[in-house]
């Protein structure tokens, strides 16, 4: 019998074709927040300039975090006249909203909203509120010890209109996106960050004053004093002492909830679910070489955390160089595929101009930083048929592909493993965009594709679903 989850992915595959008119692609000119906390103590971060040498926990780091992970950007004529926002949104609805924990830092501490056009935290809660959000976890010794924590919730009410039976699992890679800055910028600071993803949802709703239409999503814990606390998710800038993290990640266990909804009720089904890594068993692999990480450039000038606005261009022909390719997949991938999904989200590269490489399907093993050739049959003429819009997709050197048994990950994490799924594969799409850039390459997420024609085209198992696709090519010049 299917899964809740299964059933929904299945009613979700079809993208309704108003999508991908331009004029549907704005959420109008500004991002009302549409909250009403009424006369609340406000903490003001608007200015121009960004500090990015602040210490963490001072004034200026909140304010460089807070603007990083989803902080509009001045209107101007690059931006077209619209306020777009610094985090990659796949439909342009940004339905994420932020919430902030702060505990004895320079900004004070208690329980905030982040309100985004103002560039105010609002506070809308007390050390009481704090409190009763820790009950919320299954486990809040990570909760508790952080001095900064991030909650994010989506406003599935901004996307539902034009997102129809979508905007759940759109909205869930909108907000990984969102965690996928925090943990770049994160980490180019030297700090870690830990996910929490097993709460209860109720808690939430009622401490952080959601609407209806407003779903809790994740949180991320974000101190350095974590570092020895838990292994760290992120490759480390020294590529030998990743390797080693790594390896001490296998032996991990997350706890996780899980329930056979996607709302967790009262009595909560607690189970503790090890990582799960995929390993190559054949001897047919391929082994990248190595590359600098590109997480470097931002300890020189995180600024670029803080990019301009993205916008989608077509892709010209252009051979990637096997070092770009691998330094991406190095800085982007690796080790971002098990933040919140437990090794259960699967990576298979789909390449058609990379240098050194034969065209084809590959699966991706991050451990050891692998290649496994698939499928090197698969037509690129197809593949683009695959799609609402194959105009948009030519020229693309190498694709990645996020897909997942559902049948099994459902069964080790309930309903609630597609939401970690979805996260964790908005995570490794924002890093993509994030690493790109500095080698002159362009990222362009895809979620317009027909199913079941792309997997027989590519050859990909049956039981596996495909969540979302990135493609990397070189972007068209103005």
């Amino acid at each position: 019998m299917s899964s809740f989850t299964e059933k929904y992915h299945e009613l979700s595959k079809c993208s309704p074709p108003a999508l991908h008119f331009s004029e549907t692609m704005r959420w109008e000119q500004r991002f009302p927040s549409m909250k009403c906390y009424g006369d609340v103590p406000a903490i003001d971060f608007s200015g121009k300039d960004l500090d990015f040498k602040a210490q963490y926990g001072s004034f200026e780091f909140l304010r460089c975090l807070l603007h990083c992970a989803g902080g509009v950007l001045p209107k101007s004529d690059e931006t077209r006249g619209f306020s777009w926002r610094s985090c990659v949104s796949v439909a342009a609805a940004y339905p994420t909203e932020i919430f902030v924990v702060l505990r004895n830092v320079e900004a004070g501490s208690g329980l905030f909203y982040f309100d985004v056009d103002a560039e105010k935290l609002l506070q809308i809660g007390s050390e009481e509120s704090i409190d009763n959000l820790s009950k919320a976890f299954a486990d809040d010794s990570l909760f508790s010890r952080s001095r900064i924590t991030l909650f994010c919730t989506s406003m599935l009410d901004r996307c539902v209109w034009r997102l129809r039976e979508s905007s759940y699992r759109i909205a869930l890679l909108d907000a990984g996106a969102l965690l996928g800055n925090v943990t770049n910028f994160s980490k180019a600071f030297g700090c870690p960050v830990v996910p929490l993803g097993g709460f209860v949802d109720s808690v939430w709703e009622h401490e952080l004053r959601l609407s209806s239409g407003e779903v809790p999503v994740a949180a991320f814990a974000l101190d350095p004093e974590l570092r020895g606390y838990i292994p760290d998710s992120v490759p480390s800038l020294d590529p030998f002492v990743a390797k080693e993290m790594l390896w001490l990640d296998v032996s991990f266990s997350l706890l996780l909830c899980q329930n056979q909804a996607e709302r967790i009720p009262e009595n909560v089904f607690r189970k503790r679910v090890s990582k799960n890594y995929f390993f190559i068993q054949s001897e047919e692999y391929i082994s990248l070489p190595p590359a600098p990480n590109l997480l470097h450039d931002f300890l020189e000038s995180p600024e670029k955390l803080a990019r301009h606005p993205y916008f989608c261009k077509n892709f010209i022909p252009r051979t990637i160089k096997l070092s770009e390719f691998s330094a991406i997949l190095e800085g982007a991938v690796r080790g971002h595929l098990s933040f919140f999904s437990s090794g259960y989200l699967k990576c298979y590269i789909l390449i058609f101009n990379v240098e050194g490489l034969a065209s084809g399907l590959y699966r991706y093993e991050s451990i050891r930083h692998l290649l496994q050739p698939l499928n090197l049959e698969v037509s690129e003429k197809l593949w683009e048929e695959s799609h609402i819009v194959p105009e948009q997709l030519r020229h693309t050197a190498f694709t990645v592909i996020y897909a997942a048994d559902l049948s099994k990950t459902t069964m080790l994490l309930g309903d609630r493993g597609y939401r970690y799924l979805l996260l964790d594969s908005g995570i490794v799409n924002a890093s993509l965009h994030l690493f790109a850039e500095p080698l002159g390459l362009m990222a362009k997420g895809e979620y317009g594709y027909y199913e079941d024609f792309l997997k027989k085209i590519i050859g990909l198992d049956e039981q596996d679903s495909i969540l979302y696709e990135t493609m990397i090519g070189a972007p068209q010049k103005d």
